[in-house]
């Protein structure tokens, strides 16, 4: 993602953290976003982790493989805290991630 995009990746791999005031209406936000701009076949496994510490916050780690026919695999991981909701922040700044290949 990091120069690059999901389009041509074969498999995903993401796992979000959050606290406890992080909802499943919430991960399935951020599980639609990769979803719409990976490719239809790709295989998409996805972990949660409910973690006390991270209040208001949330952090997604994703690998991807198979992008553009290789079989290299990209993991960025990145966090964001603040008053606006983790997940509307998160979400915008996996867009901008996904969209030109930085935040």
């Amino acid at each position: 993602m990091f120069g690059g995009s999901l389009e041509g990746a074969s498999g995903i791999l993401f796992n979000v953290t959050g606290g406890s005031d992080l909802t499943l209406g919430q991960v399935h936000e951020v599980a639609d976003l990769i979803r719409r701009v990976s490719n239809p076949d790709a295989n998409v496994i996805f972990g949660l982790v409910q973690d006390r510490r991270m209040k208001k916050k949330v952090r997604i780690t994703l690998v991807a493989t198979g992008i553009d026919g290789n079989d290299e695999s990209v993991a960025p991981s990145f966090s964001v805290d603040g008053d606006e909701p983790a997940v509307d922040k998160t979400v915008k700044l996996a867009e901008s991630i996904v969209r030109n290949g930085h935040p």
